[in-house]
């Protein structure tokens, strides 16, 4: 296979489409120029990429169906899988670990899910199927999944592609006044205007699908046709190849951007203190090399300018609970902690719990290394904790609170999100699973009392 090329259609409600070319006959008439343009082209495959349901919050969804039916304005339409590039498509993804659910009758079920042609491939499929009919097709939904991701599914799709026989045309199908800048810096090839959209924590359904299908084209200079007629139909059109350019190719735009984040991130943790200097080390030594780091060793740098902290951090005398919290690009990537020490020491104590929020928390994958420059943590040290007859009085932004009732247990750290200690006492029990209208001694009908206890931390932290 070869891929042709990437047109990107707009999306339209359902009810726009019949009388689109009375209504709007200019957007009417680029839509069919587009479809019409497929069709010179004659792919026998074109992937539907769209960010409409059904979708996964951190996983691609693709349709891994014989045939796929859907109404597309007042028209049934159905169209065939094309079942063998979707395997060495599912086989890529797999060795590269990029998460995808592939929709066969099984995960159909077992999701409840109708797999039909999505509606927000109307436009593209309505007009392509009345100009090109005689195609096989893959229907991929962007999902949720990150910027960097994305961008690579796109790269393995077109890996995908080229292993087989069959030309190929992307349709991807998105709102282009949200798409217009990230396809103007893919054209030029401008990193640092690209960066600012590769950092985004989130990313628009229409972003997300411009994205994974300029990954397809990763590598190859590309050159932008417009198709457009007016205001409305801006930013429609087709990102092909530009092979007569004197240097046709360029470096991996990933490469580009891992060195970016790299120097960025060596940058920032050259700024960090032993504390989450270390959490960051040990981290990536588990990442890259499955070891725990040796913290003795590590810390020797930071002694000549630290020589206190460093010996607090090794004396068995000061050892106490540690939590760690690990961030990308701004959001949780896992945590670990204990109030009660199980190492020897503070240095210790971080080390493990480092590895454990890499590895264990079981809300998030384990982080992979591709992920290190992306990653930051917070380490908080516990500095006290002390028995309290009840939570009034305690600061929610500076102190932490300990529930137990009976054989239930929980606790909540410190964070300014809590407007009081009686919302912060309300959220410990519900994490132990105590009733909040349960009374809080309860040993004169047999019960049990409710213990609360408060603890102090101290944080460190990149800024």
């Amino acid at each position: 296979m070869y891929l042709k090329g990437i047109s990107f259609f707009p999306k339209l409600p359902n009810s726009e489409i019949p009388a689109l070319q009375e209504k709007q006959p200019e957007l009417d008439r680029v839509v069919r120029d587009l479809a019409l343009d497929i069709a010179k082209t004659a792919p026998k495959t074109i992937v539907y990429l769209s960010a409409g349901e059904p979708s996964f919050s951190d996983a691609l969804t693709v349709l891994y169906q014989p045939r796929i039916m859907g109404k597309c304005s007042d028209r049934w339409l159905q169209m065939k899988g094309d079942l063998n590039m979707l395997n060495d498509f599912h086989d890529r993804l797999n060795e590269q670990g990029v998460a995808a659910v592939f929709v066969n009758d099984t995960q159909a079920k077992r999701y409840h899910i109708t797999p039909v042609i999505p509606q927000t491939l109307n436009a593209a499929v309505w007009a392509i199927d009345r100009v090109f009919p005689d195609h096989e097709s893959a229907v991929i939904n962007v999902g949720g999944v990150d910027a960097t991701t994305l961008y690579r599914a796109g790269r393995i799709l077109r890996q995908a592609i080229e292993s087989g026989d069959r030309d190929v045309m992307i349709a991807a199908v998105c709102d282009p006044g949200k798409t217009e800048g990230f396809i103007k810096g893919i054209v030029e090839q401008d990193t640092a205007k690209l960066m600012p959209f590769f950092k985004k924590t989130k990313l628009s359904g229409d972003l997300a699908v411009a994205v994974m299908a300029a990954g397809a084209l990763d590598g190859i200079r590309t050159e932008w046709r417009g198709f457009d007629r007016g205001e409305k139909s801006r930013g429609i059109g087709c990102l092909t190849y530009d092979l007569d350019r004197p240097d046709p190719t360029y470096e991996s735009l990933l490469k580009q951007l891992e060195k970016r984040r790299t120097d960025a991130h060596r940058k920032v943790l050259s700024q960090a203190d032993p504390y989450v200097g270390l959490a960051m080390a040990a981290v990536e030594k588990w990442v890259r090399e499955n070891q725990a780091i040796d913290p003795t060793a590590f810390l020797e740098k930071y002694r000549s300018d630290d020589e206190d902290t460093v010996h607090d951090m090794l004396d068995p005398v000061q050892r106490t609970g540690v939590f760690v919290t690990l961030y990308k690009s701004g959001e949780v990537r896992g945590w670990a902690g204990s109030f009660h020490p199980a190492a020897d020491n503070i240095s210790q104590e971080i080390v493990q719990n480092a590895i454990a929020a890499a590895s264990e928390d079981p809300r998030f994958l384990k982080i992979e290394a591709e992920e290190l420059n992306q990653i930051t943590a917070k380490v908080e040290v516990i500095t006290s904790i002390e028995d309290l007859q009840s939570a009034d009085g305690i600061d929610p932004e500076s102190q932490g609170l300990i529930v137990e009732k009976g054989l239930k247990a929980s606790f909540v750290v410190p964070d300014e999100k809590y407007a009081s200690a009686a919302e912060m006492l309300e959220t410990a029990k519900k994490r132990a699973g105590i009733p909040l209208d349960e009374p809080d001694d309860e040993r004169e009908y047999g019960g049990d009392k409710l213990f609360i206890k408060g603890f102090a931390v101290e944080r460190h932290s990149l800024n």
